[in-house]
């Protein structure tokens, strides 16, 4: 009796699913973990650290409805249209 497979293509074929199957068995676990973690980030954010500012530091205060907000790509004709 020996210990070595007589049919060599299923053996190779099943050694080549096993190591597929670890394979992904590894990676969804991977991915499922990082998965979570940016669906945690998006339920529970973080609150921002504090910001330490000097004694003398006053906030400029606008008018309510005097400022917009600029789409990023639009920023470069807004600033060359000498707005701030």
């Amino acid at each position: 009796m020996s210990i070595l497979p007589t049919d060599w293509p299923s053996f190779l074929w099943g050694l080549a699913i096993g190591a597929l199957g670890a394979f992904f068995t590894g990676f969804l676990k991977k991915l499922g973990e990082e998965s979570w973690l940016v669906l945690k980030g998006k339920l529970f954010p973080t609150p921002p650290e504090p910001i330490q500012v000097a004694t003398n530091f006053e906030p400029n205060s606008y008018e309510p409805g005097s400022c917009a907000w600029v789409p990023e790509l639009k920023l470069h004709d807004k600033v060359a249209e000498s707005y701030t």
